[in-house]
């Protein structure tokens, strides 16, 4: 079978009925009901691009995935907000009764912190791009853990405390910026090893060559490993996590891209390491509940891979289990990057739904989703 289905046949494979195709316009004043699933419903997508598919088919095809959340991208000062293309789509996104996951992309920081004037010019414009998003989230950066050069802990720390304040004055939760897989991986042996539980930082270590290149060899010994963490920016990493509960933070976000019980082609790595990941997070932060800010399926041995229904099922429903929400699949639409990241689309280029789709529809409609237009 095809892997670029038009929506309709898509529907009919998921069970969906053909209501998808005439569910009112967001643009109706009153609609008869709303195209966003339940609020109970976790699940959430960014994308796809809104210069290849309309908003009218976006919102349908929303509709019949059983999406509850939104996530578009922004960056203060408020003076660039107008260059980001989807916030044209944001008053159609609340009249439909999405929810809004705002990444927070600040310019200012990648000089390497606040200036004494800055605070204040970024609160009042960070104030005036919540006004306008009007999200019920907010992420503060995306993937800081990326940047060690232009970001201190310290800085990304002073911009979480600003964030989440404003934020709350506003009645709008704040996260972080989302560790990336490997770097969780990193401190998840980092937790191991700070806990003296030497076997365990073994064994999770070995999914560091999923991502490193210079992995640690199978003899190292405590020392060596905390060293060859350290050299991946453990510490910076572990600082910005600990901190963000004394900075405000409501949730600690996971970006999260490896399949439940990923084996990486060895027969004895066959554990999963998700629970052991989020009871990490939860636990170094302070406490903080989790989000999934951007998850998806992949790994180094399947991006040329079509993602399976299965894989995309088993991944956000073994989140939703450990009480993560929301849960925001990263779908870049097919075509829209590099083949070898087609794998994590729900999409074609042209915005039709791909067999991947029906993982994440079952999902939905397991937490209540219940049609293409939600009944309210």
């Amino acid at each position: 079978m095809s892997r670029h289905l038009p929506i309709a046949i898509a529907a009919a494979l998921m069970g969906l009925t053909a209501a998808v195709s005439s569910a009112p316009k967001v643009a109706e004043a009153q609609p008869a009901c709303m195209p966003a699933a339940p609020a109970n419903v976790p699940f959430g997508l960014l994308g796809p691009n809104r210069n290849v598919v309309p908003l009218d088919k976006r919102i349908n095809l929303y509709s019949a995935l059983g999406v509850r959340w939104l996530r578009v991208t922004t960056s203060v000062p408020a003076t660039q907000i107008k260059r980001i293309a989807d916030i044209e789509d944001v008053p159609a996104y609340h009249a439909a009764g999405f929810d809004i996951f705002v990444s927070l992309i600040n310019p200012q920081l990648t000089r390497g912190g606040f200036g004494p004037d800055e605070q204040d010019s970024y609160a009042r414009s960070l104030r005036d791009m919540l006004q306008t998003y009007q999200p019920q989230m907010v992420a503060i950066e995306n993937e800081a853990d990326n940047y060690p050069a232009i970001m201190s802990a310290q800085d990304y720390l002073a911009e979480a405390r600003i964030t989440c304040s404003v934020a709350h004055q506003m009645g709008i939760q704040c996260t972080d910026s989302g560790l990336t897989s490997k770097m969780e991986i990193a401190l998840l042996v980092d937790w191991d090893l700070q806990k003296g539980d030497v076997g365990s930082a073994m064994r999770n270590a070995r999914y560091l060559g999923d991502w490193y290149a210079d992995k640690p060899g199978p003899g190292v010994g405590p020392d060596e490993l905390q060293a060859y963490l350290h050299s991946k920016g453990v510490d910076r990493a572990r600082a910005m996590l600990e901190g963000l509960k004394a900075a405000g933070v409501d949730r600690v976000d996971t970006h999260w891209y490896i399949r439940p019980n990923a084996t990486s082609g060895e027969a004895d790595k066959d554990q999963n390491l998700l629970p052991q990941v989020i009871a990490m997070l939860r636990a170094r932060s302070g406490g903080l509940p989790v989000a999934g800010g951007e998850v998806g399926v992949d790994s180094p041995h399947m991006m040329d891979a079509d993602l399976s229904p299965q894989d995309l099922h088993g991944l956000v429903t073994s989140l939703a289990a450990l009480g993560v929400s929301p849960i925001i699949v990263w779908n870049p639409g097919a075509g829209q990057f590099p083949a070898n990241l087609h794998a994590l689309s729900l999409v074609d280029a042209r915005g039709d739904l791909l067999p991947s789709a029906q993982g994440f529809a079952a999902a939905s409609r397991e937490h209540g989703a219940q049609s293409a237009c939600q009944a309210r």
